[in-house]
């Protein structure tokens, strides 16, 4: 059974948060054990959890030993006062502490959305899963293999430059152009892509629709067009999208 990106993405999500039970716990496992599709997805989302739980983790510590060097310094100075201060000092410490433990709240909640385009969307971009055309490398190899076997074969190998100029050469199939779009991202031309992107965006039918308005969204990001960027991701949640929300919002939260 052939499975849409957006069911594979849904269905490893739910496996994730541990939504699957019973018999339909012990299907999803036999599709994992064969579907390298599914493996892929399950990669994905779980490294991108623990980079998440990593970085929340590193800035919450970074803020807590802040908030202890201060306090520490505070106490030695408060200590070196005069002893007629010594009935307010309990007083002066906890008014200190306080406004530490606010301010570096305050610093927390800022930088934490301090996150540049650039860096953001290189956390995100990774290529989308090859759905389209299953290419064994041994046809493909032959001199007559046609220019969508070998496009995709690169495409699976992880050669998106090579990919992108056998895709190039394709014309009319709105699914090899959307693949070829993310060859470009992939490799750097975020310019080029947004142009395919944005054309396939407009069509609003396209089968991968949900994965064409991400990558869109990506490639403006790329481009630091913040703006027009937040608007489709914004779109991503309003329409209850299901393929990459969860990075969605988590972007969305930085911009801010």
């Amino acid at each position: 059974m052939k499975y849409t990106a957006v069911e594979i993405t849904d269905m490893v999500g739910r496996y994730l948060r541990g939504e699957m039970l019973g018999k339909q716990l012990e299907e999803f496992k036999e599709i994992l054990g064969s579907n390298k599709l599914f493996q892929e997805e399950l990669s994905l989302q779980e490294n991108l959890q623990k980079a998440f739980r990593k970085r929340a983790h590193k800035d919450l510590k970074s803020t807590f030993q802040s908030i202890e060097k201060e306090k520490y310094d505070s106490e030695n100075h408060l200590a070196s006062q005069r002893n007629d201060e010594k009935n307010r000092r309990p007083l002066m410490l906890i008014l200190v502490l306080g406004f530490l433990l606010i301010g570096a709240t305050i610093f927390y909640l800022i930088s934490s959305r301090s996150t540049e385009p650039a860096q953001l969307f290189a956390e995100a971009m990774s290529p989308f899963p090859n759905s389209y055309l299953e290419v064994e490398r041994s046809n493909s190899s032959q001199k007559n293999s046609s220019n969508l076997e070998k496009g995709f074969l690169a495409y699976d190998a992880g050669k998106y430059d090579k990919a992108q100029q056998y895709l190039v050469n394709i014309t009319g199939d709105k699914q090899v152009d959307f693949y070829r779009a993310v060859c470009l991202l992939q490799s750097g031309d975020s310019q080029s892509s947004r142009s395919i992107l944005s054309q396939l965006y407009e069509m609003k039918s396209h089968p991968e629709f949900e994965a064409v308005r991400w990558y869109y969204g990506l490639s403006l990001l790329s481009l630091k067009e913040t703006a027009k960027a937040k608007e489709i991701f914004q779109e991503i949640i309003d329409t209850q999208q299901i393929y990459q929300k969860s990075q969605t919002i988590y972007i969305l939260d930085q911009l801010r």
